[in-house]
């Protein structure tokens, strides 16, 4: 699928112009007609469609007021109509996507005049519900901005039935903004958004929009997998490994799959598997790496390994060295997985021979500082570790 700026309907106009600087009236007027009738035939409605339509309507008013025929004409309302659509509907999804970048990227954005334009959709939202190029973007601004008049399930519905209005690539985007809002209300502690955010891939995965240039990449592989993990989806999960390995990119896919595989044995308490399959894994990007160790500190837990956990604590420390990478969240998260586990491992060692009560006591402090840290990862698996020492003892 195309933008319609790129396709054979931009060479139309560019002919019709052509001919009406070259005072070709009356080819002019027969390809003007064509042009009109192509896009009336188009199967969008989305921004470039009204700007099509823009175009076309303004170069049929010029060729009117030409004429110098005093009647009536409406192509000039046609023009400021289109005009109107095409400004709205690239206003509304550049505010979408200065949500998604500011919770991001940390950056604040002013865009101008956005207030009066949600003022002017919402007096006349019976006008403008009728242009998906308009509503679709307007509801998602509602939803990333957090109204509770515009709920998940209401901006999902209505976008899935006005879909094949938008090209490819805008349908990507569209459904790449639920993703982070329903992943940013996962991390915030809402476990609902789970189911919501593995229906949100499954659409994604049937209508192939997840694809990029015929391969899927490695991060939605392993963010699918995480969630319907998460969910219990055992069964479909394995059957979703296995199915779409063939689809990662080539220089990745042989790391990507092992490590997914990894973390569904990890699912199934198959801890061996996932030691086998992990020391085939190769740290390329430090994203794989932390997901990787973290993995392996999940495991040496449940086994009871307490000097590898050790031992990948002091290969972490060096990792950080040689990689420079000091400042990311995403290691401070891991840091905090590491110091924490390593607490609960102790605790847990030290039932045998510790009061009980000073075992509660350092379980209920640990719990405490699982609570109030901010950059943890695996934070649920980590509180049952918490609730699993404390009813042991």
């Amino acid at each position: 699928q195309e933008s319609f700026a790129e396709a054979p309907l931009d060479q139309q106009l560019r002919l019709v112009q052509a001919l009406r600087h070259k005072g070709q009236r009356p080819l002019y007027q027969k390809e003007l007609t064509r042009l009109q009738e192509q896009i009336l035939a188009a199967p969008y409605q989305d921004s470039q469609t009204h700007l099509l339509n823009y175009q076309w309507a303004a170069e049929a008013d010029l060729h009117f007021s030409q004429q110098s025929k005093h009647r009536q004409d409406e192509n000039i309302q046609l023009k400021q109509e289109n005009l109107d659509y095409y400004y709205l509907s690239e206003k509304l999804k550049d505010a979408c996507e200065m949500i998604v970048r500011r919770k991001i990227l940390r950056v604040d954005y002013a865009p101008r005049f956005l207030p009066m334009i949600l003022r002017e959709v919402e007096e006349n939202w019976h006008l403008y519900q009728q242009k998906p190029a308009v509503a679709v973007h307007y509801r998602m601004y509602q939803l990333l901005n957090e109204n509770p008049e515009f709920g998940f399930d209401e901006v999902a519905a209505a976008l899935e039935s006005q879909l094949d209005f938008f090209p490819k690539e805008e349908q990507q985007n569209l459904f790449n903004q639920l993703q982070n809002y329903c992943i940013e209300r996962i991390n915030k502690g809402h476990r609902l958004y789970l189911r919501k955010a593995f229906e949100t891939y499954q659409t994604q995965l049937d209508k192939g929009l997840l694809l990029l240039n015929d391969q899927l990449p490695e991060w939605h592989y392993k963010n699918i997998v995480t969630i319907a993990l998460r969910l219990d989806e055992k069964e479909w999960t394995r059957q979703f490994i296995e199915s779409y390995k063939d689809l990662l990119p080539v220089e990745v896919a042989d790391n990507a799959y092992r490590f997914n595989l990894a973390s569904y044995y990890y699912s199934i308490d198959q801890l061996e598997m996932v030691l086998e399959l992990l020391a085939q894994v190769e740290y390329s990007d430090v994203r794989y790496y932390i997901a990787a160790k973290a993995l392996l500190l999940r495991t040496y837990y449940d086994l009871g390994e307490h000097d590898p956990l050790i031992s990948l604590s002091e290969a972490f420390k060096q990792f950080l060295i040689r990689n420079k990478v000091m400042n990311d969240y995403r290691v401070t998260a891991f840091k905090n997985l590491l110091s924490f586990t390593q607490k609960a491992m102790l605790l847990k060692a030290q039932i045998d021979y510790k009061d009980t009560a000073q075992i509660q006591k350092g379980l209920d402090q640990l719990q405490t500082q699982v609570d109030r840290t901010e950059a943890l990862i695996n934070r649920e698996w980590l509180l049952q570790k918490i609730r699993e020492v404390a009813i042991s003892i």
